[in-house]
Protein backbone atom coordinates (compact mmCIF):
# COMPACT_ATOMS: atom_id res chain seq x y z
CA UNK A 1 0.00 0.00 0.00
CA UNK A 2 1.43 3.65 -0.39
CA UNK A 3 1.82 5.31 2.38
CA UNK A 4 -0.61 8.16 2.26
CA UNK A 5 -3.24 5.19 2.23
CA UNK A 6 -1.29 3.88 5.69
CA UNK A 7 -1.99 6.89 7.44
CA UNK A 8 -5.50 7.01 6.62
CA UNK A 9 -6.30 3.67 8.03
CA UNK A 10 -4.94 5.21 11.33
CA UNK A 11 -1.30 3.53 10.85
CA UNK A 12 2.14 5.42 11.18
CA UNK A 13 5.39 5.31 11.79
CA UNK A 14 8.74 6.72 12.40
CA UNK A 15 11.73 5.55 11.47
CA UNK A 16 15.33 4.58 13.36
CA UNK A 17 16.62 6.89 10.14
CA UNK A 18 14.30 9.60 10.75
CA UNK A 19 13.79 10.57 7.34
CA UNK A 20 12.87 14.69 7.96
CA UNK A 21 13.31 17.14 5.15
CA UNK A 22 16.24 18.68 6.43
CA UNK A 23 16.19 22.02 4.38
CA UNK A 24 12.70 22.43 5.27
CA UNK A 25 11.78 24.24 8.55
CA UNK A 26 10.52 22.18 11.84
CA UNK A 27 6.92 23.38 11.07
CA UNK A 28 6.65 22.48 7.42
CA UNK A 29 7.76 18.74 8.23
CA UNK A 30 4.55 19.09 10.58
CA UNK A 31 2.58 20.39 7.80
CA UNK A 32 3.25 17.94 5.64
CA UNK A 33 2.30 14.72 7.59
CA UNK A 34 -1.38 16.11 7.58
CA UNK A 35 -2.66 13.58 5.69
CA UNK A 36 -5.09 14.50 2.48
CA UNK A 37 -2.82 17.70 2.43
CA UNK A 38 -1.37 17.26 -1.14
CA UNK A 39 -2.83 14.59 -2.83
CA UNK A 40 -5.99 16.70 -3.81
CA UNK A 41 -7.68 17.78 -7.34
CA UNK A 42 -6.33 20.59 -9.04
CA UNK A 43 -9.16 22.07 -9.49
CA UNK A 44 -10.45 21.94 -6.28
CA UNK A 45 -8.47 24.84 -4.41
CA UNK A 46 -10.84 27.00 -7.21
CA UNK A 47 -13.73 26.13 -5.69
CA UNK A 48 -12.97 25.57 -2.28
CA UNK A 49 -10.31 28.37 -1.51
CA UNK A 50 -12.21 29.65 1.99
CA UNK A 51 -12.28 26.14 3.09
CA UNK A 52 -8.99 25.03 2.14
CA UNK A 53 -7.47 28.76 3.76
CA UNK A 54 -8.98 27.74 7.24
CA UNK A 55 -8.23 24.31 7.08
CA UNK A 56 -4.83 25.01 6.35
CA UNK A 57 -5.35 27.67 9.44
CA UNK A 58 -5.98 25.25 11.54
CA UNK A 59 -3.59 22.34 10.80
CA UNK A 60 -0.78 25.58 11.48
CA UNK A 61 -2.32 25.68 15.06
CA UNK A 62 -3.00 22.10 15.61
CA UNK A 63 1.64 21.68 14.12
CA UNK A 64 2.31 24.35 16.59
CA UNK A 65 0.77 23.12 19.78
CA UNK A 66 2.19 19.76 18.45
CA UNK A 67 5.49 21.63 18.67
CA UNK A 68 4.72 22.70 22.60
CA UNK A 69 3.39 19.68 23.24
CA UNK A 70 7.13 17.59 21.89
CA UNK A 71 9.11 20.30 23.38
CA UNK A 72 9.99 21.96 20.41
CA UNK A 73 7.82 25.25 20.89
CA UNK A 74 10.56 27.78 19.95
CA UNK A 75 11.55 26.04 17.23
CA UNK A 76 8.77 26.30 14.23
CA UNK A 77 10.90 28.21 11.99
CA UNK A 78 14.21 26.94 12.09
CA UNK A 79 15.15 24.55 9.43
CA UNK A 80 15.23 21.01 10.45
CA UNK A 81 19.18 20.41 10.01
CA UNK A 82 20.28 22.52 12.74
CA UNK A 83 18.49 20.64 15.38
CA UNK A 84 20.06 18.32 17.29
CA UNK A 85 19.56 14.93 17.25
CA UNK A 86 17.51 14.56 19.94
CA UNK A 87 15.26 17.49 18.67
CA UNK A 88 15.20 15.59 15.51
CA UNK A 89 13.57 12.34 17.03
CA UNK A 90 10.98 14.70 19.13
CA UNK A 91 10.07 16.44 15.14
CA UNK A 92 10.06 12.91 13.91
CA UNK A 93 6.87 12.19 16.89
CA UNK A 94 5.42 15.55 15.81
CA UNK A 95 5.33 14.36 12.87
CA UNK A 96 3.70 10.91 13.82
CA UNK A 97 1.06 12.80 15.88
CA UNK A 98 -0.06 15.50 13.16
CA UNK A 99 -1.10 11.76 11.09
CA UNK A 100 -3.65 11.70 14.04
CA UNK A 101 -2.89 8.07 13.98
CA UNK A 102 -4.30 5.79 16.33
CA UNK A 103 -1.39 3.25 15.67
CA UNK A 104 2.21 4.27 16.04
CA UNK A 105 5.11 2.47 14.61
CA UNK A 106 8.35 3.29 16.39
CA UNK A 107 11.29 2.11 15.44
CA UNK A 108 14.09 2.10 18.13
CA UNK A 109 12.88 5.76 19.61
CA UNK A 110 15.79 5.33 21.68
CA UNK A 111 18.97 5.04 19.64
CA UNK A 112 21.25 7.35 19.64
CA UNK A 113 19.81 9.50 22.72
CA UNK A 114 21.89 9.86 26.17
CA UNK A 115 20.05 9.88 29.28
CA UNK A 116 19.26 13.61 29.38
CA UNK A 117 17.71 13.22 25.39
CA UNK A 118 15.52 10.19 26.57
CA UNK A 119 14.45 11.97 29.54
CA UNK A 120 12.69 14.01 26.89
CA UNK A 121 11.55 11.43 24.17
CA UNK A 122 10.28 8.41 26.78
CA UNK A 123 7.47 10.68 28.78
CA UNK A 124 5.93 11.48 24.96
CA UNK A 125 5.82 7.63 24.11
CA UNK A 126 4.57 7.03 27.70
CA UNK A 127 2.37 10.00 27.43
CA UNK A 128 0.83 8.67 23.98
CA UNK A 129 0.25 5.05 25.42
CA UNK A 130 -2.23 6.63 28.35
CA UNK A 131 -3.93 8.00 25.55
CA UNK A 132 -5.06 5.00 24.06
CA UNK A 133 -2.73 4.63 21.19
CA UNK A 134 -1.70 1.70 20.54
CA UNK A 135 2.26 1.10 19.93
CA UNK A 136 4.13 -1.25 18.37
CA UNK A 137 7.65 -0.27 19.51
CA UNK A 138 11.06 -1.96 17.86
CA UNK A 139 13.86 -1.72 20.87
CA UNK A 140 16.81 -3.08 21.69
CA UNK A 141 17.05 -1.32 25.41
CA UNK A 142 15.06 -3.38 27.87
CA UNK A 143 14.73 -0.71 29.78
CA UNK A 144 13.21 1.43 27.53
CA UNK A 145 10.51 -1.76 26.83
CA UNK A 146 9.93 -1.84 30.14
CA UNK A 147 8.89 1.36 30.49
CA UNK A 148 6.75 0.99 27.76
CA UNK A 149 5.28 -2.59 26.51
CA UNK A 150 2.58 -4.27 28.12
CA UNK A 151 3.30 -7.15 25.85
CA UNK A 152 6.88 -8.52 24.71
CA UNK A 153 7.69 -10.25 21.27
CA UNK A 154 11.29 -11.77 21.42
CA UNK A 155 12.43 -12.01 17.83
CA UNK A 156 15.54 -13.89 16.74
CA UNK A 157 16.42 -14.03 13.05
CA UNK A 158 12.63 -13.58 12.00
CA UNK A 159 11.96 -16.00 14.59
CA UNK A 160 9.60 -15.74 17.47
CA UNK A 161 11.32 -17.17 20.25
CA UNK A 162 9.26 -15.48 23.27
CA UNK A 163 6.20 -13.78 23.79
CA UNK A 164 5.53 -12.35 27.57
CA UNK A 165 5.90 -9.16 29.67
CA UNK A 166 9.22 -8.21 29.72
CA UNK A 167 9.92 -9.45 32.78
CA UNK A 168 8.69 -12.60 31.70
CA UNK A 169 10.79 -12.18 28.74
CA UNK A 170 14.40 -11.19 30.52
CA UNK A 171 13.53 -13.97 33.42
CA UNK A 172 13.73 -16.74 30.35
CA UNK A 173 17.58 -18.23 30.37
CA UNK A 174 17.50 -18.96 26.67
CA UNK A 175 16.34 -15.68 25.67
CA UNK A 176 18.73 -13.83 27.68
CA UNK A 177 21.63 -15.73 26.73
CA UNK A 178 20.68 -15.34 23.03
CA UNK A 179 20.14 -11.49 23.26
CA UNK A 180 23.20 -11.39 25.99
CA UNK A 181 25.44 -13.78 25.29
CA UNK A 182 28.36 -14.06 22.92
CA UNK A 183 27.41 -16.76 20.06
CA UNK A 184 26.45 -15.86 16.39
CA UNK A 185 23.02 -14.83 17.36
CA UNK A 186 21.66 -11.67 18.25
CA UNK A 187 18.50 -10.77 19.26
CA UNK A 188 16.58 -8.31 17.18
CA UNK A 189 15.09 -6.67 19.72
CA UNK A 190 11.51 -6.95 21.59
Amino acid sequence: MKPESIVRLGIARTFQNLRLFNEMTVLENLLLAVPGRYNQSIFRPLFLRRQLKKAEVQNINRAMETLEYVGLGGKAFEITDNLSYAEQKLLSIGRLLMTEADVLLLDEPASGLDKNSLDRVMPLIQDLKRQNKTILLIEHNMDIVRGIADQVVFLNQGQVLGVGTAEEIMSNPALTEIYFGGGAHHGEGA
